[in-house]
């Protein structure tokens, strides 16, 4: 069984048993191969998402490493990292597990409160270096280019030469805004002040 399912993780155990069914004398159930294939920690769960890296990207990544593969710990205490994130403003959006009996399945304890809408939510932009954190920002909504070149100007240059003058290294993370051509042209006019540093490519 553990063959079958090493050459093509994504069959489902009604095949495993099919196939092994060719193979034997007597048959067997598609309960029992399952059964079987959880006393060997094999189960059947989602798969994880990841992107793409096709062998350009895979390049590229690898002269990113090479480029500051010889960087000491001195070299990143200069770098100022930022990133967005959304937080739900009401409390979860995923599964909530409860122990209860089937009378108790509307005791209020048993129950997940939800809101029209789902209460909608807020999208934050933090910064971090390696003394401390750095500036948080409520947005309103997704951030457009025009809103990160705002941020970029008004929030992170005068806060970089306030933290580590000319010494510091801006890296943010390459979602569409930030890579568009208004957002490139304000590191090219600014690159005298500040050195901008990307993530390897996705």
């Amino acid at each position: 069984m553990k063959r079958v399912v090493s050459k093509n993780h994504r069959i489902a155990a009604a095949k495993v048993t099919a196939e092994l069914s060719i193979h034997l004398e007597d048959t067997v159930s598609t309960t029992t191969v399952r059964q079987d294939l959880h006393k060997s920690y094999i189960h059947g769960t989602p798969a994880i998402a990841k992107p793409v890296v096709t062998e350009n990207n895979t390049e590229r990544r690898k002269r990113w490493y090479d480029d500051h593969d010889r960087w000491t710990s001195d070299d990143w205490k200069h770098i100022i990292r930022s990133g967005e994130s959304s937080c739900t403003l009401f409390p979860t959006s995923g599964r909530v597990y409860v122990c209860r009996t089937p009378k108790e399945a509307y005791n209020p304890e048993c129950l997940v409160p939800n809101v029209k809408h789902r209460g909608g939510s807020v999208m934050m932009w933090a910064a971090i270096y390696w003394y401390s954190a750095g500036l948080i920002i409520t947005l309103n909504g997704r951030t457009t280019s025009n809103d990160y070149v705002d941020i970029l100007g008004n929030q992170v240059h005068p806060t970089m030469r306030m933290l580590l003058n000319n010494d510091a290294v801006f890296q943010d993370e390459i979602p569409p805004p930030h890579t568009v051509r208004i957002v490139q042209s304000w590191f090219e006019e600014h690159g005298f002040a500040l050195q901008h540093l990307s993530w390897p490519v996705h």
